[in-house]
């Protein structure tokens, strides 16, 4: 993707009286980028919400995740990172078997 395509997202100016200085018409607009314009957007929600055999199954697309490892994600090493608490031990809440054959049936991915 390149640079044109990405969308920087800024933080909201956070003082009020920066916000009363300006009406929504006076505030410099971002450009949509193509990706993000109506007909590009409606073709890519249409296909993602489609029906029957058209619909895409997310597991043919995202990798399943068995671990968060936040060195990785932000690209350095602290050691909190290292010290899991329980709301960064996931081996008690994974996701069985039996529920991920359920969801591919009841979404209409098994079988394909």
């Amino acid at each position: 993707m390149s640079p044109m395509d990405t969308y920087e997202i800024s933080d909201r100016e956070d003082s009020e009286s920066d916000e009363s200085d300006y009406s929504d018409d006076d505030k410099p607009k971002k450009r949509i980028p193509k990706w993000a314009q109506r007909v590009h957007l409606i073709t890519a929600l249409e296909k993602q919400f489609a029906v029957g055999n058209q619909r895409i199954d997310p597991d043919n697309i995202f990798p399943e995740v068995q671990t968060c490892n936040l060195e990785e994600i932000f690209d350095q090493k602290k050691s909190r990172y290292k010290k899991r608490t329980s709301s960064g031990n996931w081996t008690q809440d994974k996701v069985t078997a039996k529920e991920k054959l359920v969801y591919k049936r009841e979404m209409g991915f098994q079988g394909r």
